[in-house]
């Protein structure tokens, strides 16, 4: 059974506020600490095409309805290699 919760004060007019509570506070989704802004970078043109030849295999693989979890064997067989 829930516990009832106690009765919270109200907060004193002449506080301070945390001096931190301003770096706290932002309209990001993530803090800063978790997911950086993304930075412009040079990649090499070889590994652009390598990573697009992969996602390209990928996602022709699965569209054709290979399974791709049990390893090569099942594209050797789809290709009538293996």
């Amino acid at each position: 059974m829930p516990q009832p919760l106690p009765d919270v004060p109200d907060a004193d007019p002449d506080a301070t506020v945390d001096p931190a509570w301003s770096d706290l506070r932002t309209n990001a989704a993530l803090p800063s600490w978790y997911q950086p802004a993304a930075m412009p970078t040079q990649v090499a043109g070889w590994r652009r095409a390598a990573a697009w030849t992969v996602v390209v295999m990928l996602v022709s693989s699965a569209s054709a309805g290979l399974c791709l979890t049990y390893g090569p064997d099942e594209l050797w067989r789809f290709l009538g290699i293996g």
